[in-house]
């Protein structure tokens, strides 16, 4: 499982898109059991005054979507993150993971940015997550 969070400390440290680029920092990432997968929870905060862009999520053995909530949930290609924001069940952007989950599993993610990638580990809660 170690192994895992070390690949992709790695991946994210060598995959950067350009060469001044930095990707946001991520706070402490929750998943919350949904219907048929688990929603993420985390605050991202870009590190340019100019914002970023979320593209896309790498998860094992997992399906991700970003979607736009407003006032009906659709898939989207990316999120734009300007300051912080907050991504979760409640919020207007979130990220959906299919697939099975365990409470106080941990699930590797590797989030990826207009200006980098990161990774997170993210630990599967016990409560359910609130989707309209």
């Amino acid at each position: 499982m170690h192994f895992r969070l070390v690949l992709l400390v790695l991946l994210t440290a060598f995959s950067s898109t350009s060469a001044g680029a930095r990707a946001p920092f991520l706070s402490e990432a929750t998943l919350r059991p949904s219907a048929g997968g688990a929603v993420l929870e985390v605050t991202v905060s870009a590190r340019d005054r100019d914002g970023d862009t979320l593209r896309g999520i790498w998860v094992a053995g997992a399906r991700t979507n970003l979607l736009r909530c407003q006032p009906r949930c659709k898939i989207v290609s990316s999120i734009p993150v300007q300051g912080q924001m907050l991504l979760g069940g409640k919020t207007m952007y979130r990220v959906v993971l299919g697939g099975r989950f365990l409470p106080g599993q941990k699930v590797g993610l590797v989030l990826s940015f207009a200006g980098g990638n990161a990774a997170v580990e993210a630990t599967v809660g016990r409560e359910t997550a609130w989707l309209p």
